[in-house]
């Protein structure tokens, strides 16, 4: 078999798995200020995860087994700690605060005629 037939099965099996669970994954992104990164790093070595990401995949799929138990596959039962974490978040209205980063503005932006109109 060649390196091309080869790729090409591996594409087809990974295409058949894509399709068995609905589709191809989304991409979830999150961003974190630098003491909340060096915190994440800090639990991802005293818990042995291999990565940050590794880690975000864990608490989506712990929270969305909480979160949206009538849809769990899982057979495990959800640990006590989990549900706590979780629990009255239905009925918050924001759990979590970030700050958006400032982009700088554009000095011509700013000065320019069109923004800085005067009526007559």
């Amino acid at each position: 078999m060649t390196e091309q037939e080869k790729m090409a099965r591996k594409t087809e099996r990974k295409l058949k798995k894509w399709e068995a669970l609905g589709g191809q994954p989304k991409k979830v992104v999150a961003r974190l200020d630098p003491i909340q990164f060096k915190r994440a790093e800090a639990i991802r070595d005293k818990f042995g995860f291999k990565s940050i990401y590794e880690m975000s995949q864990y608490l989506w799929g712990a929270f969305l087994r909480v979160a949206g138990p009538d849809n769990d596959t899982s057979v495990e039962p959800v640990p006590e700690e989990i549900e706590m974490m979780f629990d009255g978040y239905a009925d918050s209205e924001k759990h979590f605060e970030y700050v958006k980063p400032k982009r700088s503005m554009n000095n011509d932006s700013l000065n320019s005629s069109k923004h800085n109109l005067k009526s007559n």
